[in-house]
């Protein structure tokens, strides 16, 4: 099963690695400083995001939507994923395009062709929904490993490579 790898090293950037695809990636990541999501592993798979209308697919639709609108390729975290330390809970966490922790409003972000590389080469895995979003219906397309990094590189109580030259060799 295909893996991303994202390293958090500072409070609003990290290091996103790919490992398992067809092709191979180290890329700069972002989210916002104030919707830091757990560290953990998720199960994650292709969708849109509804409410962002700037994809590509074209027929980028929602199952169960009709219109013309793009919707934003992105990856979906899953449910109930928990940020703030635990505090809250969202359904809406996505790996989508973006170019800096403004793009973020609890996802993570990294440069359009990655996501669009990963979301195409995944798609197959796409959610289906049977009565609407609450009724999420998928296979896990990938692992999602958010790791927390201390100042000298390792791991700071995280499950997972020690660090990231230990998972990857680039």
């Amino acid at each position: 099963m295909p893996s991303i790898h994202i390293f958090r090293t500072s409070k609003d950037t990290g290091t996103l690695l790919l490992s398992g695809f067809s092709f191979s990636a180290r890329e700069t990541c972002w989210w916002n400083a104030d919707w830091v999501i757990a560290a953990r592993c998720y199960q994650g798979y292709p969708y849109y995001m509804g409410k962002k209308y700037d994809g590509t697919a074209g027929n980028g639709l929602p199952h169960g939507t009709t219109g013309t609108q793009n919707y934003r390729e992105a990856v979906h975290f899953g449910q109930g994923v928990k940020w703030n330390n635990g505090k809250n809970s969202n359904d809406g966490v996505f790996l989508h395009r973006g170019t800096d922790p403004g793009w973020s409003d609890g996802c993570i972000v990294t440069r359009s062709d990655l996501v669009y590389q990963i979301w195409a080469e995944t798609r197959m895995f796409r959610a289906n929904t049977t009565s609407g979003a609450d009724n999420l219906l998928y296979r896990a397309a990938m692992n999602i490993y958010v790791i927390d990094l201390s100042a000298d590189g390792t791991t700071a109580g995280t499950q997972g490579p020690k660090s990231i030259t230990d998972s990857f060799m680039f």
